[in-house]
C-alpha cells in the first residue's frame, strides 16, 4: 500500500445546490444500515475529482449538532481510510461519482460501525462502477 495518501481534499468534496438537487432527482439509491446512500455515475472531465462526496444528518434525527457534528466527523473519517477502495476503479473507467450518505439513526455510531457500513458500501459502489465501465 505505498504510495497511497488518505486525505480528504476540498476537491472530493460535493457542494453546491445545482449538483446536489442533480444527484437527487437523477442518482440511484440503495440502503446500508445506518444510511441510505445516492449516488449518480457520470463521465470524467480531466479535471474533476474520481469521487465527490457530502455527508447528511438531519436535525429531524439529531437534534444536538455537536452530535450531527461528531456522525459527520466520524463518518468522513471512515470514509477518508477506506477510499482507497473504490479510486482505482474509477479512475481506470475514466468515471466520476457523486455520493451522498444519508444518516438515517437517532442515535450517534461508533467508528467500527462506521468503517463496516463504508467498507460495504464501498465494495457494492465498485461493483456498479466496473459494470458501467
Amino acid at each position: 500500500m505505498q504510495g497511497l495518501r488518505f486525505t480528504f481534499p476540498k476537491q472530493h468534496r460535493l457542494v453546491g445546490k445545482k449538483n446536489i438537487q442533480t444527484l437527487l432527482s437523477k442518482g440511484e439509491a440503495f440502503f446500508v444500515h445506518p444510511y441510505r446512500i445516492v449516488y449518480l455515475l457520470k463521465t470524467k472531465l480531466p479535471t474533476d475529482s474520481p469521487i465527490q462526496l457530502v455527508i447528511a444528518v438531519p436535525k429531524r434525527k439529531c437534534k444536538l449538532a455537536t452530535q450531527r457534528n461528531t456522525i459527520k466527523r466520524t463518518t468522513r473519517e471512515a470514509y477518508r481510510l477506506q477510499q482507497h477502495l473504490l479510486l482505482p476503479s474509477l479512475q481506470a473507467a475514466n468515471l466520476q461519482l457523486h455520493i451522498m450518505l444519508q444518516y438515517t439513526q437517532a442515535d450517534a455510531i461508533t467508528f467500527a460501525d462506521a468503517s463496516k457500513s463504508l467498507q460495504k458500501i464501498l465494495n457494492r459502489l465498485q461493483i456498479v462502477a466496473n459494470h458501467h465501465a
